[in-house]
């Protein structure tokens, strides 16, 4: 019996539900831009940029629409700082920017893993994707010498997405609603 591939595996996780974390503006543009000049020159997909709070969420989606909204009134605004590239061996976080662990981000995934009752919420990496796949390190290495260190950007947080994942394709994602955060 062959073994079952990582993007076999993978496929078992959707379809799916995930809240994300969007910047907007300028930050969402330069981003955006980075992503799909990746994506096109080492062949990944394109995707929108964004900080997966919380995903493969539990519950149809009409709880799912009531749990976000329920997180949405409990958050207040706040801001995300991206500090260092960096990269792993797994096809999502395949290369990324580091996002500072502040009390604040750490605060709002604790807190939707408590209105989801997931059991994800103790994985948490923050992070910003820009290029997914699987590459070798020695490529990884090369793409972030080459993007440079002025990637240490700040954006503010005053919403949440809901996403709909039909498969690991960005193409079958879909934004499904907003959320925005509770000012005080």
């Amino acid at each position: 019996m062959e073994q079952e591939t990582e993007k076999q595996k993978r496929s078992y996780l959707f379809p799916s539900h995930h809240l994300w974390l969007m910047p907007s503006g300028e930050i969402y543009e330069r981003l955006a831009n980075i992503i799909e000049d990746l994506s096109k020159k080492y062949g990944g997909p394109f995707f929108e940029p964004h900080v997966s709070l919380l995903g493969f969420l539990p519950g149809t989606q009409e709880e799912i629409m009531a749990h976000s909204l329920t997180l949405a009134q409990t958050l207040q605004p706040f801001d995300i700082r991206l500090t260092d590239l960096g990269y792993q061996d797994t096809y999502f976080q395949c290369l990324y920017l580091k996002v500072d662990g502040t009390a604040e981000i750490r605060e709002a995934h604790s807190q939707a893993g408590r209105v989801f009752q997931s059991s994800r919420a103790s994985e948490f990496t923050p992070h910003i994707s820009l290029l997914y796949g699987d590459y070798p390190r020695e490529m990884k290495d090369q793409i972030i010498s080459s993007l440079g260190k002025d990637l240490r950007l700040r954006f503010d947080i005053t919403d949440i997405h809901l996403i709909h994942a039909d498969s690991e394709d960005p193409k079958q994602w879909t934004k499904i609603e907003r959320f925005q955060l509770v000012v005080r």
